[in-house]
């Protein structure tokens, strides 16, 4: 039986398809507001998105713009710098030059162009060594060699002839570097030190004078007489002030002639000269102007000045070109001249004239103490004949004991004053100089307030000095009233002190150990004057004897109990046959009556009678021993 047909759309299907038509609709709707909102939501997102990159596109375009704008300031800055340091490096006080290896300019500054007295622009390519003297070229090529194979700066002077012809003197100082293709560079400053040249050569010349002023003062504290002053200054001038010659003329009296009577150095320019100080064609040169003038005459053109024409053949043979003649006086009046030759043109500056004037002063100084050296020792002959004398009439032994002392005293003071002189000298010529150095301290500008004390204090510590030794040598000579307790190392040191001068005048060596304190009861200044007598005993053995190296030692001790004081010299010891008369009046070894015989005579009275000691003498090794105990 067939199955029956179920009818075709029937109201209940299409009510569920209907339902799930409707609940797919719905669950469509559903899902597409899903996604709206996701869409809303994602929108909203991308606008928030857009706004943040807005902004950071913003902040990044100012960012820019600021960044642009540091950078047109530092381009200008740079600019600026780039300026500065061309003005700088363009006008500079010094050249600055790039060298390459082999010297040749690769650049150069206006400053070094004009020291090269060439336009920059033609300068670049050339040769450096084409501008240097023609014996300076090695000692250039020796100066990149240094730079090559040193880090270090590397300076060297030379002189560069510019184009002008002017010629300088420069110092290079360069360090290496290295080009864009690893080539060696000399980076070089060059500084013109030619005012720094010609003052350092000013300053060298001035100290060749200040070194003969300071010779002349020990040569006029060592000569004891003309000829031997002349010849050391002569020698002075020549070996410690470089000069060429010196010589010393005095004029004769008939002829006018300047007689040469000292001279030093290229003496063979002397050979045949003829000089006058009187008017006339050979008194119109340096030394007869300094001579009638009686001052000085400077010549820095030897072989140019008119005046030294008649001497100017002669003089270009030994290599003068200026001179100076300095006119020397003994008591005011001009008795001869110094004449000094330097091999440099234009030498004696203006500056050097008040040292020219001062060496001419010592040197009539010490004229005038010579002569005043020779009426001392004329009035000490005479007045030791006249003490004789006087002695040989005395009646009274004590009498002729005190008239005796008082005429050794006398005597010894005529030695003191040459001793005083001596004293003297050295201070006074220190002295002079420090007076002279505050001028020339003033002169160059360098004055202080600190060196003015300084120089006063010094001036018056000398004052001072000299001013001692008038009061050390007026007590010396008071004498004694009465006995008293003295302490002997101390006379024996003062006495020492007044009389060592002397001995330095005669190259006597003085060694004295007196350090140890004794005392004992005399008279302190006759034991004194009987210590100084046989130290000058001693002084005039060794100068009769004429020994190579004189030499007296005093040694101060205590034996005994005693005070004992020996007095040593070399000076080839006493004779045995008269060595016990040498304390005897009148006795006496010296020739030509230049002793007394009372100075040891009068010595051992006061030793022995006086203050009841004894002066004793022995010859020990090579000379004679005095031993005074007390």
């Amino acid at each position: 039986m067939s199955k029956p047909l179920r009818p075709k759309n029937s109201a209940s299907e299409r009510t569920t398809e209907l339902a799930i038509a409707n609940e797919a609709l719905q669950a469509e709707i559903i899902e597409r507001k899903k996604l709206e909102e996701e869409l809303l939501r994602t929108h909203e997102e991308l606008e928030h998105r857009v706004v943040e990159r807005t902004m950071q596109l913003e902040r990044n375009r100012l960012e820019l713009e600021t960044r642009n704008q540091q950078l047109l300031n530092a381009h200008r800055q740079l600019e600026i710098s780039r300026d500065r340091y061309s003005h700088l490096y363009d006008f500079a006080p010094l050249g600055y030059a790039t060298l390459d290896n082999k010297g040749i300019i690769r650049e150069i500054n206006l400053t070094g162009a004009r020291l090269l007295g060439t336009p920059r622009a033609m300068l670049i390519g050339m040769p450096f060594k084409s501008y240097l003297q023609k014996n300076e070229s090695r000692k250039f090529l020796e100066h990149l060699r240094q730079v090559k194979h040193t880090h270090d700066p590397v300076v060297t002077e030379l002189r560069i002839v510019a184009k002008g012809g002017d010629s300088i003197h420069a110092q290079l100082s360069s360090v290496s570097s290295l080009d864009d293709e690893g080539m060696t560079l000399c980076r070089t400053a060059i500084t013109d030190i030619t005012g720094l040249k010609k003052t350092e050569e000013s300053l060298l010349r001035l100290n060749r004078l200040y070194a003969v002023l300071s010779e002349t003062g020990k040569a006029i504290v060592y000569s004891d007489n003309q000829d031997t002053l002349f010849s050391e200054i002569c020698r002075v001038a020549v070996e410690h002030g470089g000069f060429l010659l010196a010589w010393i003329g005095v004029t004769d009296a008939e002829s006018g002639q300047v007689v040469p009577v000292a001279s030093f150095g290229e003496t063979g320019y002397l050979d045949g000269l003829k000089v006058s100080g009187r008017n006339g064609a050979e008194g119109f040169g340096p030394t007869g102007m300094a001579i009638r003038e009686g001052g000085y005459f400077i010549c820095n053109d030897f072989l140019g000045d008119p005046s030294t024409r008649p001497w100017r053949k002669r003089g270009r043979g030994c290599g003068f070109r200026s001179s100076a003649a300095i006119a020397l006086k003994r008591n005011g009046e001009v008795t001869g001249v110094l004449n000094i030759y330097a091999a440099e043109k234009d030498f004696f500056k203006w500056q050097f004239i008040n040292l020219l004037k001062q060496i001419a002063a010592d040197i009539s100084f010490a004229l005038d103490n010579l002569d005043l050296e020779d009426r001392r020792r004329q009035a000490e002959l005479a007045l030791q004949a006249e003490t004789a004398e006087r002695i040989r009439t005395m009646e009274e032994l004590r009498e002729k004991d005190r008239l005796l002392l008082q005429q050794s005293r006398q005597a010894a003071m005529g030695e003191m004053i040459g001793t005083i002189a001596h004293q003297w000298r050295q201070p006074l010529n220190a002295l002079g100089l420090t007076i002279q150095g505050l001028g020339l301290t003033y002169e160059v500008g360098n004055l202080t307030r600190e060196h003015l004390d300084a120089t006063i204090a010094k001036a018056m510590d000398i004052i001072f000095h000299m001013s001692q030794t008038i009061d050390d040598f007026r007590n010396f000579f008071k004498p004694d009233k009465e006995k008293s307790w003295f302490k002997v190392n101390e006379v024996v040191n003062n006495t020492v002190s007044l009389i060592e001068a002397n001995f330095r005048e005669y190259r006597i060596a003085l060694e004295v150990d007196a350090s140890e304190e004794m005392e004992t009861r005399g008279f302190p200044r006759e034991y004194a004057q009987a210590f100084l007598n046989v130290l000058m005993n001693a002084r005039d053995a060794l100068l009769e004897r004429g020994m190579a190296e004189p030499r007296v030692k005093v040694r101060a001790r205590m034996e005994e109990g005693k005070t004992v004081v020996t007095i040593t010299d070399n000076a080839g010891g006493i004779k045995g046959d008269i060595i016990d008369n040498i304390f005897d009046l009148y006795f006496t070894t010296k020739e030509n009556g230049l002793g007394t015989g009372i100075g040891l005579f009068i010595s051992k009275n006061i030793i022995e009678k006086n203050m009841g000691g004894r002066l004793k003498v022995r010859n020990a090794g090579d000379g004679a021993e005095f031993r005074i105990e007390v």
